[in-house]
């Protein structure tokens, strides 16, 4: 069989060159692809592979979507028979990509193979045997999920391989046929960043009767973070997936218990999540309620067993279904923010006590970020809020106060102001209506937005924070033809390349004209190299990094330096 390695990635900087050549040294004879799937990286990890290794292929995301959405456009650009999912920051062992395949093949494809995972310390490059992590066990009332030792698995036989039944998978590394994949449905496309996207397809897998095998034999080393130091993930995003994996997978009644028993267990307000995380997470699930409920539709018609089965396959707490039906728990519209029906169509008992009113911001969603397109228009950003937890909806009626804060950060410029430029706050009302907001002047740079309400008495507020202005510069050839005369295009030119965009005027990565190495003429002067003749990334391979602002691992817009 054909088999094709498909490595995810975001931001690994140059580990990610290490573990594709860790994979190219270990293919030995088998026949293989590699497929590196992009998430929108902008670190230049992704870059660098292709310069260096043109035989690997590469596939990139226009935005930053996370794990599960990378993984699927992954698999869509492979042509392999196999698929091994592997992440970005990992190392294999000899023998072990082609014993997963063997694996995969000796089970005529129908069941997913994983590996021995060791701890990878990628500074020295060493994957340690003294922590290894073999099974993996699953939850269904909590979705937690922990490691499991081969003694707490069963054995099966495999050929003469001794192999072992687990519970669940962990995404870094497996390895599974075309045709299973796809009989799954592949990676959930519309899970956000990091999190539950490798326990929905183990847990898929399971219930369309089919297997999760685990071969100690096989070892590949993971780096594994006791934090994300490199990308935010959102928490609402996280139990969202959660939401996405219990209704796809759980029967309607079992749906019903686990949503009540979330939903009590989320519905905590905070300072900087004032409109309780619960509600987010609600709001976030139902933007992508379709494709869910297609999803769940398939694989309830398809699969051969359910979620009571895995419980006592599995040995677990819950579900189970005794002698007598145990009643369903009552559910309330606290638990819906969304202020629709019920996901279940069924009434709405009253046992819950009421929640108070709640007030989300419905968009723009944190991380959200603004183009300023080709033509230089400068962007509309909408903003919507509604008012959730209440019947009837008194959204219509309600007057919505909104606060939106634009600022610019120069500190990384060295040739710029070295300040953060904070024009005064854009306040306006509305009554019942989004917001729109226009930025004539703006270059790039950052949002804030604050909206608050008085509903029934009660003073509501709701904030989206990390948003971002960036923008594609017009081309050399629409400057040329829009303007009339030479000495026009030049200034035109200069005062393009001050933006810090995702491209020059004439093509290219965007940053400060004056850190470039090479001179440029800008206004028939010639420009000189910055202290010690370093370039920024995108101009060469200087250690400088282009004049953007910075943000806990995503691009952000910046605005015009006023080098001259």
């Amino acid at each position: 069989m054909h088999t094709s390695l498909v490595i995810s990635a975001y931001n690994e900087g140059p580990v990610l060159l290490r573990t594709v050549r860790a994979c190219i040294q270990v293919l030995e004879d088998l026949y293989a692809e590699i497929v590196v799937a992009d998430d929108a990286s902008d670190d230049g990890s992704v870059a660098e592979v292709e310069r260096s290794l043109p035989v690997v292929r590469t596939v990139h995301s226009a935005r930053r979507r996370g794990a599960s959405p990378t993984k699927a456009m992954g698999a869509d650009a492979a042509r392999g028979d196999v698929l091994v999912f592997l992440d970005g920051h990992t190392k294999p062992e000899p023998g072990s990509l082609r014993r997963l395949v063997e694996d995969v093949e000796r089970t005529d494809g129908q069941a997913v193979a994983t590996p021995r995972l060791l701890n990878l310390d990628v500074e020295r490059w060493i994957n340690d045997p003294l922590q290894a992590g073999h099974g993996y066990r699953l939850d269904l009332g909590t979705l937690d999920c922990g490691w499991l030792d081969l003694p707490d698995m069963t054995a099966v036989s495999v050929g003469r391989r001794r192999l072992y039944e687990s519970p669940s998978l962990i995404g870094c590394a497996f390895a599974i046929s075309r045709q299973l994949y796809e009989k799954l449905w592949g990676m959930d496309r519309d899970m956000l960043f990091w999190g539950v996207e490798d326990l929905d397809f183990g847990l898929k897998c399971w219930l369309m009767g089919h297997r999760i095998l685990h071969d100690p034999e096989a070892t590949i080393g993971h780096r594994f973070r006791e934090s994300f130091d490199n990308y935010d993930v959102p928490p609402e995003h996280f139990l969202a997936n959660q939401l996405r994996m219990a209704r796809k997978n759980y029967t309607e009644g079992t749906w019903r218990q686990w949503l009540e028993a979330t939903a009590q267990r989320q519905l905590q307000v905070s300072e900087d999540v004032p409109e309780s995380l619960w509600a987010r997470a609600w709001l976030t699930f139902d933007r992508a309620r379709a494709s869910v409920e297609q999803e769940r539709a398939y694989l309830h018609g398809s699969r051969t067993r359910d979620e009571f089965w895995y419980a006592r396959r599995f040995s677990l707490g819950w579900p189970y279904v005794s002698e007598f039906p145990a009643p369903a728990l009552p559910l309330d519209l606290s638990i819906t923010p969304s202020g629709g029906p019920h996901p279940s169509g069924g009434p709405h008992p009253t046992s819950v006590p009421p929640q108070p009113p709640v007030l989300v911001l419905v968009r723009p969603t944190a991380g959200q970020t603004f183009a300023i397109t080709g033509d230089a228009q400068m962007p509309t950003v909408v903003a919507e809020a509604r008012v959730t937890g209440v019947t009837p909806d008194p959204t219509p009626a309600t007057d919505f106060h909104w606060t939106v804060q634009f600022s610019f950060d120069a500190s990384t410029c060295r040739h710029g102001p070295h300040r953060t430029i904070n024009p005064p706050p854009v306040t306006q009302t509305t009554h019942g209506t989004p917001l729109t907001i226009a930025f004539p002047l703006v270059r790039g740079g950052s949002l804030a937005i604050q909206v608050q309400a008085t509903v029934g008495g009660r003073l509501l507020t709701a904030r989206s924070q990390h948003l971002s202005i960036v923008g594609t510069n017009p081309p050399a050839a629409t400057l040329h033809a829009a303007l009339p005369h030479d000495v026009l295009r030049r200034i035109a030119r200069h005062e393009s390349g001050c933006r810090q965009f995702d491209a020059g005027a004439d093509g290219g990565t965007s940053g400060c004209p004056l850190c470039q190495r090479r001179h440029q003429r800008l206004d028939g002067r010639r420009v000189r190299p910055g202290p010690g003749g370093r370039r920024p990334a995108g101009v060469g391979d200087g250690p400088l990094p282009p004049c953007r602002r910075p943000g806990a691992g995503r691009r952000t817009g910046a605005g015009r330096c006023s080098a001259r």
